[in-house]
């Protein structure tokens, strides 16, 4: 092997060992498992020095593997185990007879616990080694080789992948090989450490890992918590940081390099404190060149964002505070960070900066975040098993798996999410791919938006805000300008996302939307909603909901259940609008609007509520709404006076007067097309009356030449249509919406291709004004007296434009309140139902539809079971009740009404029976 394809990696790294006795394989594998190590826990974000320093190359790693699983075929090729177990061979393992291959490595691995010293110790390196790398078990390799290229082919040889993968398809395997993996679990299953190998501490590794699950001994978990606080303080206790990091230390931390070769480096004193090395190390943990130091820092993070106790700068600052406020929580999962950041407000200065540090290290990598890790473990095996660790990939994978697969989510797992997801919106540090995206920007456009204190303890989302102004800011890298239209996506969602909105409506929030449960914009809908039917709403609050209305209407985004509901609509109608969303221009939702009878019902309602708030929080030139901006300022300039600060309209001032206007032309509307269907009707009688005298007119007057008769069949055309229109427009059955659209497109098409012919002929009001106003003359010759007292005089022609009233009809329809209030009613039983799934330990959308906001399909056919036996439970308990009182008050012993017959007796008995009393005669 000196002198193969491992040439040049023994020469850098084990260029001081003596070959021979396994000594330079034993280098190359130690090697080899820090890179694995390393590239596992994410440290390509290091750069590619320290993985190509540590991989042995392709070549080598093919000769080292191949010199491994030859010498797992027989004792005596593994020099140091053959020595160190002669005697345990004579002993315990002479029946084995020679043409047993491998027959003696797997009697002294059975036998294990009772080898001597060195030759157990070896033994457990052996069975480590085969635990990770399926070769190297012979026995196992053999008998399952071919059910490892029929069942799993994609599995790797390390790693255990491949026993992993035989165990989950047991049922398929042959009996030899079924038999070989239950006895490997046997040998591994003796405690939880027992197959690893002593040597660099991973003994203790093994068991901090294992440390807080159950049936570890409370004895040795205590032992364990003493050696890993210890750790915390003094990094020479760690033999790891020790013997791979001197370098490291010496180039970043000042420590003076003669002090590693020091004979007594324990005890000789330092140029610099134990704990400012340990903190220096882990501050510059994405400069470490040396790929075990890495890996091994970022272990010892890890463990301290898992127990105050090991977090040994945050645990002085907040000795106090935990004693004080969370003295009763449990150790482990990071349960008192958790509980310290719960009473952020109560906590010291100090404290509260060290715990923001500490939050803003957990945000990094999944292996820092043990609330998220521990609830997601499932979830991270299924959706996120290759992502490279560190920063945020792997948290971005679970967030992304919670908004694809929300089914296949467990609720645990998803609540971790969504509580990281609140805590990154409260400050941009907290998102570290954000953070580390958009760093120049906020030092070049946010410098001082959060003050000097406050960056110690967050920023309360004020550089989100800022950062989120320059989203499409040219100025901006591209990278930080996706992570921004990520996290606005994110935060439409959910209110909790939006911690200016949740302060400024806290009260609002609570008297008007307590019932409904946070996520897919359910809270941010119901406040924008009651607003424009309330007028307890704060200024402040108002003010907040303003700016996010008008940031919806410009960017269809970030309207949560819009986008949900409208996606494919979008895709389908408004391509080309979206194309230029960036722009934030509002295309989309003026093409959705324009286009509504198009869209899907789901679709079609979400533009519908997305079009009444607009209208509640009106401002001239917003898109879709734009259609109105002149008949406001015409028909309700008394809905125009300013309120607040910002002299915005008062919300819902411009719906109300726009919809009692538009009430007003429908009567006019409806007039017309009434009068349209009566002068029809007494047209086709005259017809029938005098059958020869269209015809004569007709042929004369088309004789008279080609250009009259072209126009009168394009007026003849135009009438018939608009006689369509009307007449369409009294039965709001065959789709008002749809002859709305039509009508209004007719018109512009009429009064733009008419204008000229108007002026030409003297004038000529547009037809659907005529028909009007010949209408409103019919009521006022029908009530003369009306006008001679001077009443106000009705409406004689449609006053609202055609687009404005079209998009009245899809914002204010006469139910939109009702409809409203269903979907209120669904959503909050929806969240109801939610409640008492998780009660019950029923899966999410066992009983409902976690996507039914709209009042329909809300319940499931097992919700519908549910409630079926619910009313038939109520109905026997019921009947039970009836049977029963009617058993005690007697009424029950018979269902009709008794009468007893006596037999006729003769008179003459009866007056022997009864005497004679002259009051009442006889009987």
């Amino acid at each position: 092997m000196a002198g193969g394809a491992c040439k040049e990696a023994i020469k850098q790294s084990c260029h001081a060992l003596k070959p021979g006795a396994g000594r330079l394989a034993a280098c190359l594998t130690r090697r080899q498992r820090a890179a694995e190590s390393a590239e596992r826990d994410g440290a390509e974000a290091l750069g590619p020095g320290p993985l190509r320093e540590a991989a042995l190359g392709e070549a080598c790693a093919k000769e080292l593997d191949a010199f491994r699983v030859d010498a797992a075929t027989n004792i005596n090729k593994n020099v140091p185990l053959a020595i160190a177990c002669k005697r345990d061979v004579d002993v315990r393992c002479k029946d084995v007879t020679p043409d047993d291959e491998a027959g003696v490595l797997h009697c002294l691995r059975r036998l294990r616990p009772q080898l001597s010293g060195r030759c157990q110790a070896l033994v457990a390196e052996l069975e480590a080694d085969a635990s990770d790398d399926f070769r190297l078990d012979y026995k196992l390799f053999h008998a399952c080789a071919a059910d490892k290229s029929r069942l799993c082919p994609e599995a790797g040889f390390r790693g255990g992948e491949v026993q992993e993968c035989l165990r989950g398809k047991e049922g398929s395997l042959d009996w030899e090989c079924k038999a070989q993996l239950f006895r490997q679990e046997v040998e591994e299953s003796d405690d939880f450490c027992e197959g690893i190998a002593p040597g660099e501490s991973s003994v203790k590794d093994c068991l901090e890992d294992h440390l807080y699950e159950e049936g570890f001994g409370e004895g040795c978990r205590e032992h364990m918590e003493g050696l890993l606080q210890q750790r915390s303080r003094f990094f020479r206790l760690d033999s790891v940081l020790r013997m791979h990091c001197g370098e490291d230390i010496t180039r970043l931390c000042g420590l003076d390099a003669s002090l590693f070769t020091a004979v007594d480096f324990l005890g000789a004193p330092l140029t610099v404190s134990e704990e400012s090395v340990g903190k220096c190390l882990q501050d510059n943990r994405n400069s470490i060149l040396n790929a075990t130091c890495a890996a091994r820092v970022r272990r010892v993070i890890a463990a301290t964002m898992r127990d105050l106790a090991f977090n040994h700068p945050l645990a002085d600052a907040c000795q106090a505070d935990r004693a004080r406020l969370c003295g009763k929580v449990a150790a482990g999962a990071a349960g008192v960070v958790r509980c310290l950041a719960a009473r952020r407000d109560d906590l010291a200065p100090a404290c509260a900066a060290m715990l923001f540090d500490t939050e803003v290290s957990m945000a990094e990598s999944i292996d820092f975040n043990w609330p998220l890790k521990t609830a997601c473990q499932r979830e991270l095996e299924r959706f996120c098993g290759g992502m490279p660790h560190g920063r945020g990939r792997v948290i971005r994978c679970l967030q992304l798996a919670v908004e694809q697969h929300k089914e296949e989510v467990s609720e645990r797992c998803s609540d971790e999410v969504a509580a990281y997801e609140a805590k990154a919106s409260r400050d941009y540090r907290l998102n570290a791919r954000l953070a580390t995206a958009c760093k120049e920007a906020v030092d070049q456009s946010c410098p001082n938006v959060c003050g000097k204190d406050a960056r110690k303890t967050g920023c309360g989302g004020s550089i989100l805000q800022c950062l989120q102004g320059l989203v499409y800011d040219e100025a901006i890298g591209e990278e930080c300008r996706v992570e921004l239209r990520y996290y606005q996506k994110m935060q439409a969602e959910s209110i909790e996302l939006r911690p200016g909105v949740a302060a400024a409506c806290r009260d609002e929030r609570a008297a008007h939307c307590s019932a409904l449960r946070p996520g897919k914009g359910r809270v941010l809908n119901c406040l924008l909603a009651k607003a424009g039917e309330r007028a307890d709403f704060s200024p402040v609050c108002l003010e907040v909901l303003d700016a996010l209305q008008d940031r919806r209407l410009l960017d269809w985004r970030t309207d949560f259940q819009l986008r949900a509901a409208c996606g494919e609509d979008v895709g389908a109608h408004c391509a080309a609008e979206n194309a230029t969303a960036d722009s934030l221009d509002g295309d989309v939702f003026r093409c959705l609007v324009a286009g509504v009878a198009q869209l899907s019902a789901a679709c079609s309602a979400q533009v519908s509520r997305a079009a009444r708030t607009a209208l509640d929080f009106y401002r001239p030139a917003m898109p879709g709404m734009d259609a109105c901006d002149v008949d406001v300022h015409t028909l309700c300039p008394h809905a125009l006076n300013g309120r607040g600060r910002s002299g915005r309209t008062p919300v819902g001032a411009v719906r109300a007067c726009l919809a009692a206007e538009a009430e007003k032309d429908w009567e006019v509307l409806d007039a017309a097309a009434a009068l349209e269907e009566e002068e029809q009707g007494q047209g086709v009688e005259a017809g029938e009356a005098e059958p020869g005298s269209t015809g004569q007119e007709g042929a004369s007057e088309g004789s008279e030449g080609g250009e009259g008769s072209g126009g009168g069949e394009e007026e003849q055309e135009d009438g018939q249509r608009r006689r369509q229109l009307l007449h369409s427009l009294r039965h709001p059955a065959q789709n008002r919406r749809r002859v709305l659209a039509a009508a209004a497109a007719h018109l512009r098409h009429l009064r733009q291709a008419g204008e000229e012919d108007d002026e030409a002929a003297g004038g000529g009001a547009d037809p659907w004004a005529k028909t009007a106003a010949a209408a409103a003359a019919k009521a006022a010759q029908a009530d003369p007296v009306a006008g001679a007292l001077g009443e106000q005089q009705p409406r004689t022609e449609a006053q609202l434009a055609p687009d404005c009233l079209a998009f009245l009809d899809l914002a204010a329809p006469a139910n939109a309140y009702a409809g409203f209030q269903d979907s209120l009613t669904a959503t909050a039983m929806v969240t109801q139902l939610a409640t008492i799934e998780a009660s019950l330990g029923l899966k999410q959308g066992t009983l409902h539809n976690p996507a039914a906001t709209a009042g329909q399909g809300v319940l499931t056919l097992t919700g519908w079971v549910a409630v079926a036996g619910v009313f038939a439970l109520v109905t026997l308990v019921m009947a039970l009740g009836v049977a029963l009182a009617r058993r005690y008050s007697g009424a029950g012993s018979h269902r009709y009404t008794m009468v007893v017959k006596h037999d006729h007796q003769p008179e003459q008995e009866l007056a022997r029976q009864a005497p004679y009393d002259s009051r009442l005669g006889r009987r």
